[in-house]
């Protein structure tokens, strides 16, 4: 069995055991920053089984499907956002006001990279998830900040100006330790 196929046979199990994975290592070695270096390679190892197999011709195509692009957008900005806010009141009800914040701020920004492999493993059309990540990304630049600002003022001082000018940054990945 290949590694595409095995990957794709057990997904919800690889998801699981990863996630499992990354809470230990993080609650149980939460300073140390060894695997750092190891996320470029463990990235390419996700990503080129489902880029090899990419037409660049159905890119274009994946366009042409609007009911597609149009719902993963209201999931990705209105849906997805709200909901998670409601979570956040629920969930960290009475705790410091900046775990229900930083729960709203993630499930506000939309997935990126990884959505690529993971649909090319649930033998999704990868073409489509490409275009939904950039498409989602770059609208995230404005609606972040004005979703931060109506969800998360309630717990903190939201400043949208200053989250959008943040966004326009470009990060740059230390790799000293």
């Amino acid at each position: 069995m290949s590694f595409p196929e095995l990957v794709r046979k057990y997904l919800p199990l690889w998801v699981g055991l990863s996630i499992f994975s990354a809470l230990l290592v993080g609650y149980y070695f939460p300073g140390v920053k060894a695997l750092k270096p190891a996320i470029p390679f463990l990235l390419i190892v996700m990503l080129y089984p489902m880029m090899i197999n990419l037409r660049v011709e159905e890119i274009g195509k994946a366009l042409r499907d609007p009911k597609v692009m149009g719902l993963a957008i209201l999931m990705n900005f209105l849906l997805t956002p709200i909901l998670g806010a409601l979570w956040a009141h629920m969930l960290f009800k009475g705790t410091d006001s900046y775990l229900p914040v930083g729960f709203i701020l993630k499930v506000t920004v939309p997935c990126s990279g990884m959505v690529a492999a993971w649909t090319g493993y649930a033998k999704g059309r990868i073409e489509s998830a490409l275009i939904i990540v950039a498409l989602s990304l770059f609208l995230a630049i404005p609606l972040v900040p004005v979703w931060m600002w109506f969800l998360a003022r309630v717990y903190v001082s939201v400043d949208p100006v200053m989250i959008l000018t943040k966004m326009f940054l470009i990060p740059k990945f230390d790799t000293a330790r």
